[in-house]
């Protein structure tokens, strides 16, 4: 509903700009009768009341039944209402009678296109993209959104070429660039996908999804430094996106700075925490335990420790899992002070070497990274070194 709200907002600017006017011999554009209603409807669709912009059209298209640009004004209207199938008939209609121009022709596969993506039909979807780039086709924002459906289907190669295309016609189509990379991503060519992140985020350096991708491209590149920076950029512009403290946590841990990664990693499992289950009794060296991890689930495991003692916890799936388990460990007073996403091999975390500097009640934080949060892990806690028990 959201999407089919902005760009129809986009095209009615479009048409409030035309008169409703008919066509006679000689040229002379005279005014439609209910021409009144025609922009009655225009100023409420323009204003979001979309129920009188229904009313309006209706009444416009009673007097001009074959007038394409009132259909065409309902249909968005139903549109923005939810109604789908009324303003699929709509459009239909706008279809069968003669249009103003290809622009206006190119409007209206486009919206339908949109209609039927919501739907998931994605087929009908596609279908309407390709007949308006037949009607306009050097708009280069109609090759970027036939390549995103591409993308959806798992057509990469059409997608690839799509993308090119739209960037051939505008060389500063950021959305182009981003959907590109996204597709490069998805052939594992970071180069690439590198290269045109880095042109979106030349055009717009506050763009937090082109920084954020661009940090993890980093991160898989060992390049801590850079995705360090990009991590921290996307984090004050969007505070409260959890992912992005998982991504500088990463990358403060690749740097060595292990503290501050067990606070970033500390702040995703604060933020997206929704049940926290306490461990009854305390962890007890070389005993492990089995937690069900799911959603937004965190454990605590309150264990001791000695001063002098040096410490490896890990949390391990089942072998062949997608379960992500992260890992923070508190100090006695409560701080954060180690954590591990994927150190563990695969996609387990393991602290592997912690040297405890005082004796006390450490608590050992147990959820979910970005991959699958589902599944259960075993809770491991071993010392290595040091004041034994």
């Amino acid at each position: 509903m959201r999407k089919w709200l902005v760009i129809s907002i986009v095209v009615m600017l479009m048409i409030a700009a035309l008169p409703a006017r008919a066509q006679q011999t000689g040229g002379q554009r005279l005014p439609l009768p209910g021409a009144d209603a025609f922009e009655r409807a225009q100023a409420a669709l323009q204003a979001g009341d979309f129920e009188d912009a229904v009313l309006q059209a209706s009444l416009f298209v009673l007097v001009n039944p074959t007038y394409s640009r009132g259909y065409y004004l309902r249909g968005v209207a139903y549109a923005q209402l939810g109604d789908a199938e009324r303003a699929l008939d709509d459009l239909d209609r706008a279809l069968r009678y003669p249009a103003p121009d290809a622009a206006f022709t190119a409007s209206l596969y486009n919206i339908r296109s949109i209609i039927h993506a919501q739907m998931g039909e994605t087929a009908a979807a596609l279908d309407d993209l390709s007949a308006a780039i037949e009607a306009t086709p050097d708009d280069a924002a109609l090759y970027g959104a036939r390549a995103t459906l591409y993308g959806a289907q798992g057509e990469l190669d059409k997608a690839l070429a799509d993308y090119n295309r739209a960037l051939e016609l505008d060389a500063t189509a950021t959305a182009a660039y981003t959907g590109r990379a996204l597709v490069y991503l998805r052939q594992d060519k970071l180069a690439a996908a590198l290269e045109d992140y880095n042109h979106a985020l030349e055009q717009n350096p506050d763009d937090v999804e082109s920084l954020a991708r661009r940090a993890s491209i980093y991160l898989r590149q060992e390049d801590f430094e850079l995705a360090l920076a990009d991590a921290s950029h996307a984090i004050d512009l969007q505070p409260d996106a959890p992912a992005l403290y998982l991504t500088r946590g990463a990358a403060y841990n690749g740097l060595g700075q292990h503290a501050a990664a067990a606070a970033d990693f500390h702040e995703w499992l604060e933020r997206i925490g929704q049940q926290t289950a306490t461990y009854q009794g305390k962890l007890n060296p070389g005993e492990s335990v089995v937690a069900p991890l799911a959603a937004g689930k965190v454990y605590r495991f309150p264990f001791e420790a000695q001063a002098g003692q040096t410490l490896r916890l890990s949390a391990t799936a089942r072998e062949g899992a997608a379960t992500d388990p992260l890992i923070v460990l508190l100090d006695a007073q409560g701080n954060p002070v180690a954590a591990d996403d994927d150190s563990g091999g695969g996609m387990n975390a393991r602290i592997d070497a912690y040297a405890a500097p005082e004796s006390g009640t450490y608590t050992l934080l147990v959820g979910h990274a970005g991959g699958s949060p589902d599944g259960p892990v075993r809770v491991l806690l071993e010392v290595i070194t040091g004041v034994t028990r």
